[in-house]
């Protein structure tokens, strides 16, 4: 028996972009805009590697290189804001990196 996928893990491999949760669709006569979070609920901090605590959320504005459905298509992604809480560690805030490229094709 197939393994049934979530509504996530669809629009995720619609889009080419794992680990995210839609939050806007909107089309009109200049294209398609969709808004995404990403599904990621836990992080470390890059430099020294101890747990992170989740500080906010920041809009990056992605325009695809391809047309989706024939149409301009226009990506933003919620990033989340993370905070080191070693202090030691000189990293203070950072946000979440993308792991993936959007083409969207």
């Amino acid at each position: 028996m197939q393994k049934r996928q979530s509504e996530d893990q669809i629009f995720g491999a619609l889009l080419g972009i794992p680990n995210v949760h839609p939050l806007s669709v909107d089309e009109d006569e200049t294209g398609l805009r969709v808004e995404v979070e990403t599904t990621i609920t836990e992080a470390v901090c890059p430099q020294c590697g101890q747990p992170a605590v989740a500080t906010g959320r920041r809009a990056v504005e992605l325009d695809s290189a391809k047309p989706f459905r024939g149409r301009p298509f226009h990506l933003t992604w919620q990033t989340r804001g993370w905070s080191c809480q070693n202090p030691a560690c000189a990293t203070g805030e950072f946000f979440e990196k993308a792991d993936w490229q959007f083409s969207a094709g």
